[in-house]
């Protein structure tokens, strides 16, 4: 057994791959050996020591779907079970770190037959379902919300909240000042292509603001490649300064830039939000499992840093009320601002490696 070796076990979205970036780093700081286990969705959110360390891809299997689909799927998780039951025993790991999500799964299920430590961390406000299926044979269930749901009574003491696990280059970035505009910045983004939704209503919103409002705005707005020429137009009509494009690799600074973000509510916004002491107007992915980007949001609009504004109540109507009440109340702004200084960040990185060095196989 190589106590050295910890196994990463993540892939599907953001969400689930830049917690377990935050641990590779601090593995590889600690003179440690993580291997990620991911499948091919992950590439595009590999950043950090996830771009070098060891890597193995499984191929992403569908439970959904009609009888022939569901048995194709369960094909290929087999498939997957047996290619990691294989890795492990050549490289025969000292943990399981699972971050949840469907592509965890053959990482979650090897490790229970072979009999390798699991610790399993969850980053949404309602417990995934493959961390709830399999939290019986986890040593930790390690939180980033308090107040996350759908955990069973009888599992509760394992439970460790731990925080949120920032990525170093966003955790240095949020410590830096802001940058001063003279326009009020709006940066507007809907998860990694980009909200539909959001070119069509936000548009509409800005243009029934009064005309000296719009003047002293800034939009910064990614949009899905094939909206992007539309909502550029959308706001030339009217007469306010935008910026328009598919993908913005540099968040950080844009964040820095940001009076106010218009947003999903996935678990590494949410993360992101929560550092850049950033007020925010949410509005949940209504199709995300277990509506847990509702619950996720919830969690800043319950502590006062964030408004919550679900899908079917986003109207242009709706958002113009809210962007000229925050846009022209620096006092009602700073409020959202200053109540992130109220809620408790720990270290979370530092809490789930020391879960790890604990629970490692003997």
């Amino acid at each position: 057994m190589n106590n050295n070796t910890i196994i990463i076990a993540t892939g599907g979205t953001g969400g689930h791959i830049f917690p377990a970036q935050a641990l590779s780093d601090k593995l590889v700081k600690e003179n440690f050996n993580p291997v990620l286990i991911c499948d091919d969705r992950a590439n595009k959110f590999l950043y950090g020591s996830l771009q070098s360390v060891k890597k193995f891809q499984i191929s992403s299997s569908n439970l959904s779907g009609g009888i022939i689909s569901k048995l194709q799927g369960l094909s290929l998780l087999l498939i997957n079970i047996l290619k990691v039951i294989f890795i492990y025993l050549k490289i025969k790991p000292g943990c399981v770190v699972g971050f949840g999500g469907y592509p965890a799964l053959p990482s979650i299920v090897a490790a229970i037959i072979l009999n390798i430590p699991i610790i399993m961390y969850e980053p949404n406000a309602v417990l995934g379902r493959v961390n709830k299926w399999f939290l019986r044979y986890a040593k930790v269930l390690a939180l980033f919300m308090p107040n996350t749901t759908k955990i069973a009574e009888k599992y509760k003491n394992k439970v460790k909240i731990v925080g949120d696990l920032v990525r170093d280059e966003l955790l240095k970035q949020a410590e830096q000042e802001r940058i001063k505009n003279k326009k009020f910045t709006l940066l507007v983004f809907g998860g990694s292509q980009g909200a539909q939704v959001f070119s069509e209503v936000i548009p509409e919103a800005v243009k029934l603001l009064p005309p000296l409002l719009r003047k002293k705005l800034l939009i910064i707005q990614q949009a899905r490649p094939n909206l992007v020429e539309q909502t550029i137009e959308a706001y030339k009509k009217i007469e306010v300064e935008a910026v328009i494009k598919p993908f913005f690799e540099n968040i950080g600074e844009l964040y820095l830039k940001a009076d106010l973000v218009i947003c999903r509510s996935g678990a590494s916004t949410i993360s992101e939000l929560i550092n850049f002491k950033l007020p925010a107007i949410l509005v949940p992915f209504p199709h995300a499992t277990d509506n847990h980007q509702y619950y996720n949001a919830l969690y800043l609009a319950e502590n006062a840093t964030a408004r919550l504004i679900t899908q079917d109540k986003f109207k242009s109507i709706v958002l113009a009320e809210q962007l000229e009440e925050l846009i022209e109340s620096s006092i009602k702004l700073k409020k959202l601002k200053t109540a992130y200084d109220k809620m408790k960040t720990t270290n979370g990185t530092q809490k789930l490696f020391s879960i790890v060095q604990k629970h490692l196989k003997k």
